[in-house]
């Protein structure tokens, strides 16, 4: 079990930071993590946390800049070390300074989760932040909204943050039948045949209430079908109480204000539609929970707002904005079956796009990926000794390298890549590289190679016709479909070619990949909580039972290396024995292949289609029928897909013998490509070096993208060091 430090302000109102790190530490895998809230200033609902049983240590603070922050910064950092907390999870602006450096201290890592706008950050918070973020391991944003927000005033690279939006049990927030509704209401004061226009927020200023009222007063003469009165829900709490009952009582029973509420969607349910008149949203769980129990929303267009609400589940107006208010109001007050179609639809997407499992998922992923980047313990203090031999190595083969000349330079890269996500953590992170690294890591190239495909730079090499500025060939294998959402688009910026080696039986609506299958058979059955099954089953595939706690990624990997080495037909037995003990995959967990017609699609804008056998073995210890027919039976399929038969194959785990070349050469190949360099042969066309690129592979010294650090490792100035 993994001891994670949540680290937050104040747990003083029930608002949206509080109710998601409320949630998401009860959602954890409480088998691989511990959940430990330290809060630095007022606690008053701290004890809602308690009586769920999670751990809240008051970690009391006055000031921050000062030097009763450093000692919190030292206390931090020795109770990290005494708990063995390997990461440290910060909100909002005391403990997004003060996290950090104690982790660093303690030989952890660290993320900053951002929920807002950073409307609360004064201008010396943001230069501190700025030089702070730099031990950073990485950031989580609650939207794109706000990870914008951040790059632009706190200078931190947007691709070193990863959007995870908030999540909403929709099981628990769902409508309640018609006698919840009347009872609510009725204990509230409202009639059932009133019309009730709701909002959840606690009385801020940024939550614009001066709008909301405004807004109301117009509209509380305003009749519906029926001549129905129109009164206003608006429970919570906060510095606005005094003055917001103050401004309710010149229209009595108008304003319904019942303090905080813990059943929130009984609430809900007496609302028929619900307002967020918001000056700033990161990313809003009210908006989120009232969708979920099928409300029409009306919110403000600030923040994340408009990538929660679309045109199926409500409408966006302009910030402090009364009459526009007014106006997006008005024809839901007219009209119940716009009221019903509109709910439908928030519903139907809070459902489908905005899942708390989701969203759990997701953080999981984001600290597993932070934790295996760090290591164990000890491997976590050798790292940065590691990173800034990186560094230094990076930033003098930059320095160096117009010095050495032309002949000295590699005449051509051919570069091996698998995935291209917009969000890290749904794949091995070693397979996988982020669309934006993925733009930026072109754009470093396209200044010293021009881009051709492998076959291009296949035949230049056979006719030794490198001369001319150095060439770069952008590879993929396996056939995944994101090679097409996410990948196409940045390499058309470029006007960039690219090889697809695809592998044709999942492209052809086969079997998924056997090393995805093991992937989410683990997958699954960590969610369900059947670890300890699966850490036991592995034990009949792997020299030795893995220890207790393993994380499904570190299994994975176990598991896949040990498999490989089989023969195709024992591989293949060996997890079908094993998914039969654990469960089988989800189909959410398996990753989506191309279709026919999208193969034909990068045909069409430019792409070379090459193979990588039909079911993805490894050849060199496969037998010699099955590895022939494989390899001939994939370049047909391609042939009859695309119009003609492919010049290039790719090796699937980049592994080949002599065996291998020489079937490849007798099914009509012209070339193919291994996967690292200590497997080429200098001038064998059926052994062309490429290397394999990842999200890692231009990670500078403190983990954002370093243009030094992707040339060093693309250029070979790094194979020593490792």
């Amino acid at each position: 079990m993994i001891p994670i430090l949540f680290l937050i302000d104040e747990l003083e109102t029930w608002g949206g930071t509080e109710r998601h790190l409320h949630e998401l530490c009860l959602a954890l895998d409480r088998d691989r993590y511990q959940s430990i809230i330290g809060v630095l200033h007022g606690t008053t609902v701290a004890d809602r946390f308690a009586e769920a049983g999670l751990e809240v240590l008051p970690l009391p603070l006055r000031r921050t800049l000062h030097p009763e922050g450093a000692r919190m910064t030292a206390k931090l950092a020795s109770l990290m070390r005494a708990r063995g907390v390997r990461l440290v999870v910060t909100y909002h602006t005391s403990a997004d300074m003060l996290g950090p450096p104690s982790a660093a201290l303690a030989g952890a890592a660290s993320l900053s989760s951002r929920r807002d706008m950073g409307f609360t950050k004064k201008a010396v918070h943001v230069r501190v932040q700025k030089r702070v973020n730099r031990l950073l391991s990485g950031m989580a944003a609650v939207s794109s909204a706000v990870r914008d927000r951040v790059a632009e005033t706190e200078g931190y690279p947007r691709d070193r943050i990863r959007v995870i939006a908030n999540g909403v049990d929709a099981s628990q927030f769902a409508p309640r039948p018609p006698g919840t509704r009347a009872a609510v209401r009725a204990e509230l004061g409202l009639a059932e045949g009133d019309l009730v226009v709701g909002t959840l927020a606690n009385y801020d200023p940024i939550k614009g209430y001066d709008v909301l009222f405004e807004a109301a007063e117009r509209l509380l003469d305003a009749r519906g079908p029926g001549g129905r009165r129109v009164r206003f829900l608006l429970p919570g709490n906060g510095p606005l109480l005094g003055e917001l009952r103050a401004r309710a009582e010149k229209r009595p029973g108008a304003f319904v204000m019942p303090g905080n509420r813990k059943d929130v969607p009984e609430v809900l349910s007496a609302m028929d539609v619900f307002l967020l008149s918001s000056h700033s949203e990161g990313f809003s769980n009210a908006l989120l929970q009232a969708m979920a129990c099928a409300l029409p929303c009306v919110a403000t267009d600030v923040g994340g707002n408009r990538e929660t609400l679309d045109a199926s589940s409500g409408t966006l107006v302009p910030a402090k904005d009364p009459d526009a208010i007014v106006r997006a109001l008005g024809p839901l007050l007219e009209s119940a079956d716009r009221w019903r179609e509109l709910g439908d639809g928030g519903r139907r997407r809070a459902q489908t796009v905005f899942t708390k499992r989701r969203m759990v998922r997701r953080y999981e992923a984001l600290f597993d990926e932070t934790l295996g980047e760090i290591g164990a313990a000890g491997e976590a203090r050798a790292r940065p000794s590691r990173r800034a031999a990186k560094a230094a190595l990076a930033m003098g083969f930059r320095a160096a390298r117009p010095l050495l000349g032309r002949p000295r330079r590699p005449p051509f890269l051919c570069l091996c890549y698998h995935r291209v996500l917009p969000e890290l953590g749904a794949s091995d992170p070693w397979l996988v590289v982020g669309a934006q690294t993925f733009e930026r890591q072109l754009d470093v190239l396209s200044r010293r190679y021009d881009f051709v495909t492998a076959e291009a730079l296949a035949r230049a090499i056979a006719e030794d016709d490198l001369g001319g500025r150095p060439r770069c060939a952008i590879t993929f294998d396996d056939g995944y479909a994101d090679n097409l959402e996410h990948g196409l688009p940045v390499l058309r910026r470029f006007s960039a070619p690219a090889s697809i080696y695809v592998s044709t039986d999942p492209v052809g609506g086969g079997q998924v990949l056997w090393f995805e299958r093991v992937g989410a058979i683990l997958e699954g059955a960590y969610r369900r909580g059947a670890q300890a099954s699966a850490q036991k089953a592995a034990a009949a595939i792997l020299p030795a039972s893995p220890p207790a706690g393993t994380d499904a990624t570190t299994l994975a990997r176990a598991l896949c290396e040990a498999l490989k080495d089989l023969p195709t037909p024992d591989r293949l037995m060996r997890i079908g024995d094993y998914e039969r003990v654990v469960g089988a995959p989800d189909a959410a967990d398996l990753p989506r292949y191309l279709s026919w017609d999208e193969v034909r699609d990068l045909r069409d804008a430019g792409w070379e289609i090459g193979s990588h056998s039909r079911t993805h073995p490894i050849l060199p210890r496969t037998d010699g029928p099955t590895a022939g027919e494989e390899i001939t039976r994939s370049r047909a399929e391609l042939a009859d897909a695309i119009g003609r038969a492919p010049a290039g194959f790719a090796y699937p785990n980049g592994d080949c013998d002599d065996r291998t070349v020489a079937l490849v050469r007798q099914a009509g190949y012209r070339y193919a490509v291994v996967a690292m360099p200590e497997q080429a042969r200098t001038g064998d066309p059926f052994r062309l070096t490429r290397r394999c690129i990842s999200e890692h592979s231009s990670r500078g010294y403190a983990a954002p993208f370093s243009a030094s650090a992707f040339l060093a490792e693309v250029e070979g100035a790094l194979d020593r060091l490792r």
